[in-house]
């Protein structure tokens, strides 16, 4: 747009770089003004995220493959497909209630630490039931946009594990194949 503003009549944002030590005390600095809001926050929030991560893993079997992955390998590897399956549903039920618990939680610890940022950059004064109400009302489109996001990088992973793996199971490996074959 001419004469260096947007559309809408704003200049628009210039960011200079700066050293790292100053970033870091810039940091350093916000942190020391901040943690007062955000440790209490983050205890209230992370502790029964965890007590929950505890009890998904209470389900009976899921604690139980996870020791005999540890302590008794050789049992799991004598397993059928079919038995292996249903001997580690469990744990894969509690991984996955876990790991959504914990990302929830998470989120919402984000979603409060960007808005302390974001008033101290501002210098405006941090109160933690003013963090708290922001943090309630943006928080279901953070977690939204966070499950959406865990759910893209899944389906990425699998994707390139399948078009990886899966072939290169079927072809087999050029120079394995080679090596167990006699030379002439």
């Amino acid at each position: 747009s001419p004469g260096g503003t947007a559309d809408y009549g704003t200049p628009p944002m210039r960011i200079l770089p700066r050293p790292l030590g100053v970033l870091l005390s810039d940091a350093m600095g916000s942190l020391g003004r901040t943690w007062k809001v955000l440790v209490p926050i983050a205890i209230a929030v992370l502790i029964p995220a965890s007590l929950a991560t505890l009890a998904a893993f209470s389900i009976p079997g899921a604690f139980e493959f996870v020791e005999d992955v540890l302590e008794n390998p050789e049992a799991l590897a004598n397993l059928s497909a079919e038995e292996f399956s249903e001997r580690s549903r469990p744990f894969v039920v509690a991984g996955g209630l876990s790991t959504l618990v914990q990302a929830l939680a998470m989120i919402f610890v984000f979603v409060c630490c960007h808005r302390v940022t974001i008033a101290d950059v501002k210098k405006e004064p941090v109160d933690r039931r003013e963090t708290l109400r922001h943090a309630l009302s943006s928080y279901p489109s953070a977690a939204l946009a966070g499950i959406l996001g865990l759910a893209a990088a899944a389906g990425l992973f699998f994707l390139g594990f399948s078009f990886w793996s899966v072939p290169a199971m079927v072809a087999g490996v050029p120079r394995l194949c080679m090596a167990t074959q006699p030379t002439p």
